[in-house]
């Protein structure tokens, strides 16, 4: 979920449309809301780092419904519940609202919040201030997940091959080490480009542009180990892909050697599902092209890759009159947690770390909520 400015996001919703024709499948890309002060609209509480959607480079085309579930199993899942931290190995976060203050921790049972996730990636002015690190969580001393765009306007991913970013690139990853000072830069989870997969995003890239996507990123990640060695690296698309982008998601793997850790944001919509058989289905999905779609499709193939996989963002649609579908849904909470909770770890294939993105008032579960059950549940697994 790109995050620039509300008015630009509340704009583009207006527009967003679904085309069931197309034959990739974005799953669980989050709706845009209609707007400030709706009932499915974006909250308007203060949070510095989720000031907006998604980004544009163009006139957003819709939501593909195509493509064709895998058959990967995933089994039962055990209702277990585990602090921020759990003793599995994965790391729950928190995005937006109540993290940076400590509202939302001393209201989740363990009273704890282990990570957070923010964003500076509006314009290219937020990718050089790192605002957000410097200010609202300038006193954070654990892992975080930043975001920080890539390309903006008219800049195009064959320009960046060539080198015309890379002095802003530097400056934005020396504005990010200074506003992170002497607190350990191994913290640092930074996603660069995320969600490129995206007809919407700024950065987004077509199947045209797969070789200069990966010749940027490789640019980008030897400016950005050359000034934060110990920091990571997260190649972040979205689970599913937007069909006129023409793209193979797979193929815009930038190669091992220049990626920490592999991300996917995953939201439960396009479809919405409240059953083990609709949850397990919904994991396990493919695209028809064989791409990875489902989280747990996405897993296997961040194991072959030899890479852990971390969430981003995930969140339960908790609006039933949602275009993907919606509604409370504590099954899909505990699931989903569960099948955290069950492959967590840094090694191939495990999940690292998990942000909740507790923004806009279909996602959001604290300081209020539309979905009553499903915040308590979140309130009492974490």
């Amino acid at each position: 979920m790109s995050r620039t400015r509300l008015l630009n996001q509340t704009f583009r919703g207006l527009a967003y449309a679904v085309v069931p024709l197309l034959t990739m499948h974005c799953q669980s890309e989050p709706e845009l809301p209609p707007g400030p002060g709706n009932a499915t609209g974006a909250s308007t509480a203060s949070c510095t780092g989720c000031s907006g959607g998604a980004s544009s480079r163009g006139t957003t085309t819709g939501i593909g419904l195509g493509g064709a579930a895998g058959a990967l199993s995933i089994g039962g899942l055990a209702a277990v519940a585990g602090s921020t931290s759990s003793s599995s190995g994965v790391v729950f976060g928190f995005s937006c609202i109540g993290v940076a203050d400590g509202t939302l921790a001393a209201w989740l049972s363990s009273h704890t919040v282990a990570m957070a996730g923010t964003w500076n990636e509006g314009t290219a002015d937020d990718q050089l201030s790192q605002t957000t690190l410097r200010n609202e969580y300038g006193n954070w001393n654990k892992p975080i997940d930043v975001a920080i765009g890539a390309i903006f306007g008219d800049e195009s991913w064959a320009q960046a091959a060539e080198g015309q970013f890379d002095a802003r690139w530097s400056q934005a990853i020396d504005a990010m080490k200074s506003a992170w000072g002497t607190r350990d830069p191994a913290l640092l989870k930074v996603r660069f480009a995320h969600e490129f997969n995206l007809d919407r995003s700024d950065w987004r890239v077509s199947g045209d542009e797969v070789n200069e996507f990966k010749q940027a990123w490789q640019r980008f990640y030897t400016i950005f180990k050359s000034r934060l060695p110990k920091a990571s690296l997260v190649w972040c698309p979205n689970d599913g892909t937007s069909g006129s982008l023409g793209l193979d998601v797979r193929k815009s793997y930038p190669g091992s050697d220049y990626v920490d850790i592999i991300c996917i944001d995953t939201y439960n919509q396009y479809p919405w599902v409240n059953s083990k058989s609709e949850f397990d289905a919904k994991l396990s999905g493919t695209n028809s092209d064989g791409s990875p779609l489902g989280a747990e499709s996405w897993r296997h193939w961040a194991a072959q890759q030899g890479k852990p996989l971390a969430i981003g963002e995930w969140a339960n649609n908790g609006d039933p009159g949602g275009e993907g579908g919606g509604g409370d849904s504590p099954d899909y909470i505990q699931r989903f947690h569960d099948w955290l909770y069950q492959h967590g770890g840094n090694g191939p294939g495990q999940i690292t770390y998990a942000v909740f993105f507790n923004y806009w008032t279909q996602f959001q579960v604290y300081p209020s909520t539309m979905q009553t059950n499903a915040a308590t549940r979140v309130r009492s697994l974490f």
